[in-house]
């Protein structure tokens, strides 16, 4: 188990994010949200994976989403 691997987790967790790892490269649940006629708010519509590389990746990756 890779350290850096193991900080970039950390970091998404830490912003709850759900996290996997392939190949040894982790992977980022990103939620896809869309809208719904008759609705005031956006309903989750599916994940896509992200592949974050790095602690700066993550970073980003959080900040866009916030």
């Amino acid at each position: 188990m890779s350290q850096h691997a193991v900080m970039i987790e950390n970091r998404l967790h830490s912003a709850g994010y759900k996290t996997q790892r392939i190949g040894g490269e982790v992977q980022v649940f990103d939620p896809v949200y869309r809208s719904v006629a008759g609705l005031s708010g956006l309903v989750l519509s599916h994940h896509e994976m992200v592949e974050v590389r790095s602690i700066h990746a993550a970073w980003a990756f959080i900040e866009e989403r916030s």
